[in-house]
């Protein structure tokens, strides 16, 4: 649903502001490059990057103000977790996946579905206030580590397996 995230750039104050939306191109990324003109958003506000490399998306990341994720109904959302663990605040609905990662008013911010408006004064207020921005970063990168990093995921493992052999 990138069609709330073009609607959404369409409201955002910061004229530097861009939204990159990876991926390959298919039938989908011709909805979103007609929708993005019916907008009236030109080149420089959207990027469509097609197929990005590992490294490229690194960089992406790494240069990110926020991330938004516009699926209303993912069950987890990988690169919700990708962006936190590069120290990138999330904006997404308060539905599905993100529900469980991201930390409303701390790591990012989970908006009421739909709700365009709000989701796009939270991406301003990224832009616009670097503290609040430095602030979400790390406690986006701190919270992805704690829940999310391979020292957890090895403990969540090993006790897992302890369990399943003592029965």
């Amino acid at each position: 649903k990138f069609e709330y995230a073009l609607e959404m750039m369409k409201r955002i104050r910061n004229p530097k502001a861009r939204l990159v939306i990876t991926g390959e191109e298919n039938r989908y990324t011709w909805f979103l490059r007609k929708f993005t003109e019916k907008l009236k958003l030109d080149k420089q506000q959207v990027i469509f990057t097609g197929l990005v490399s590992e490294k490229d998306l690194e960089l992406l990341y790494t240069h990110a103000a926020c991330y938004v994720y516009t699926a209303p109904e993912e069950d987890f959302g990988m690169g919700v977790i990708e962006a936190m663990g590069y120290a990138v605040p999330v904006v997404a609905w308060r539905s599905g996946g993100p529900q469980t990662t991201v930390i409303d008013g701390k790591t990012g911010y989970l908006i009421p579905l739909k709700e365009i408006d709000k989701f796009s004064s939270a991406v301003n207020s990224l832009l616009e206030n670097k503290n609040l921005n430095e602030k979400m970063s790390l406690a986006a990168a701190k919270g992805a580590q704690k829940k999310f990093s391979y020292e957890k995921h090895n403990s969540i493992l090993e006790k897992t397996l302890l369990k399943a052999v003592s029965h």
